[in-house]
């Protein structure tokens, strides 16, 4: 949202402020690096690294250019200095956003929940959001590791010419697993035309994969809702009296 109010201003803030933003999107063909570099930058783990870089710290320190390059940091330094207006009425909405989900996380932890992170990926000349739940399981009911246990990963997108796609991964040491599912049969066609290339892609990275492509409705493909589906919140009713 605040990169279409961006395009639509003129002005060297703006476009200082555009070029920032289009740092923080994930391009198609780049690894698994520039996407932890992505993730981490979201904002959502802000404080964290800047605590991790005081001295005394028990953790590594983050370096000043990443705290710097984090969007959260970004927001903030521009809130600080804009005028009031339509332009910084923005930033302090996509500002609130991040803070937001950085409490829903909060409370996606406490009930156990699969913690929830979002960035915008390009689809044609426009952007829009891939929606990751990610979840570490132990085996048998214990307590999860970080060599022995299984990653459940769910990605959410909805591209303008296929509709939503969900993509449902379990990451164990011995192997992994994959199930893609669409809404329109003509989809998954054209997934399972491909699926010969991913497998061999995998195969690459040193892991085996048991892929499968599937169709269903939306209510289930589209996981952008789930995000605002928090068992905490369901359980423990809160009241914003803020205002």
């Amino acid at each position: 949202d605040l990169a279409s109010r961006l395009r639509s201003e003129t002005g060297e803030r703006a476009t200082t402020l555009a070029r920032h933003l289009s740092g923080h999107v994930f391009r198609p063909g780049a690894g698994g690096d520039a996407l932890r570099a992505l993730v981490r930058s979201a904002g959502l783990s802000y404080e964290a690294a800047l605590l991790s870089a005081l001295p005394g710290s028990a953790k590594s320190g983050a370096s000043v250019a990443s705290l710097l390059g984090d969007l959260k940091a970004q927001l903030m330094a521009e809130l600080e200095t804009l005028e009031p207006g339509s332009l910084r009425e923005s930033v302090s909405r996509a500002l609130a956003g991040i803070e937001a989900e950085q409490l829903l996380n909060l409370a996606r932890r406490q009930a156990g929940e699969p913690l929830h992170l979002s960035f915008p990926v390009p689809d044609g000349s426009h952007w829009t959001t891939a929606h990751v739940f990610w979840r570490r399981e132990g085996r048998n009911g214990e307590e999860p590791s970080e060599t022995e246990s299984t990653v459940r990963l769910s990605v959410g997108i909805r591209f303008r010419h296929t509709g939503p796609i969900r993509i449902d991964l379990w990451v164990a040491p011995t192997g992994m697993s994959l199930r893609l599912t669409v809404e329109h049969e003509e989809i998954a066609e054209r997934i399972r035309a491909d699926l010969s290339a991913l497998s061999e892609r995998i195969s690459s990275l040193g892991r085996s994969a048991e892929i499968v492509v599937g169709v269903a409705p939306a209510e289930f493909v589209e996981l952008e809702r789930r995000a605002a589906d928090i068992q905490y919140l369901r359980e423990h009713h809160l009241m914003d009296v803020s205002g």
